[in-house]
């Protein structure tokens, strides 16, 4: 493989949900006319086996919070991700034995959401999860030799309880502290408080190598084309925004 020489861009099979669930290598095949890199996750009608056209990089996440059936979801007992289940775990993860099959034979580099499960790959997304300021974060990584996922949503959620700082505006502007490790953005809006991320985060990175995701919520858009046609203006708003700052 050729050496990355700037940034990537490309997007997650969770926001084109529920193609995703249908025929994930027509999805992907459409994907990779307008993306360089990808996510997936052991949803159901995965396996890990699929083919997938060349030249895409990918990245992986573990289910949320898979369940072993429809009543524990429906009762809210708690899944596989030790929280209390929705419907929602149920109708897109199969059960937690055969997300763990799919997830081993899926290709890319996983991405883990807290310092402790954190594997060979060195990657972790800043989130609720973690429980130490930005500063602590860029510490461990230096120590460790951790790289980031950036989220542009998780970074500033929850502010009352948010350990990265006591306002947004604080957050953003803490940004630089962490850019040096950032791998991968997780890019969920390209305006407002997304935006300014993006631009902080541009301004204070001076890596060439950072690969660009739009992990925007999915609408459940049922024409396929659509799904797609939304898709790619998303990429192509987001790679227009980081070239341009």
């Amino acid at each position: 493989m050729s050496e990355i020489s700037g940034p990537s861009f490309g997007v997650s099979t969770m926001s084109l949900t529920p193609h995703n669930l249908r025929d994930i290598e027509g999805l992907v095949k459409e994907l990779a006319a307008f993306s360089e890199i990808s996510q997936i996750m052991p949803v159901r009608g995965v396996t890990g086996s699929e083919h997938f056209p060349p030249g895409l990089r990918w990245y992986k996440e573990k289910a949320w919070n898979p369940v072993d059936g429809f009543f524990q979801a429906a009762f809210h007992r708690d899944g596989d991700g030790m929280l209390p289940a929705n419907l929602k775990d149920y109708v897109l993860f199969p059960n937690p034995d055969i997300c763990r099959e799919v997830f081993a034979r899926l290709p890319g580099r996983m991405i883990a959401h807290d310092f402790e499960s954190v594997g060979c790959d060195r990657l972790v997304e800043i989130g609720p999860k973690i429980n130490m300021s930005l500063e602590k974060i860029a510490k461990v990584c230096q120590k460790r030799n951790i790289e980031l996922v950036l989220d542009t949503e998780h970074l500033v959620e929850n502010v009352a309880t948010n350990p990265f700082g006591r306002s947004v505006d604080e957050i953003i502007d803490k940004i630089p502290i962490i850019s040096p490790f950032v791998k991968v953005v997780h890019v969920k809006g390209t305006g407002g408080n997304h935006r300014r991320i993006l631009r902080k985060f541009l301004t204070s990175s001076h890596r060439s190598d950072v690969d660009y995701m739009a992990e925007y919520r999915p609408e459940l858009i049922l024409d396929f084309q659509l799904t797609i046609k939304k898709a790619s203006s998303f990429v192509y708003e987001m790679k227009r925004i980081v070239l341009a700052t």
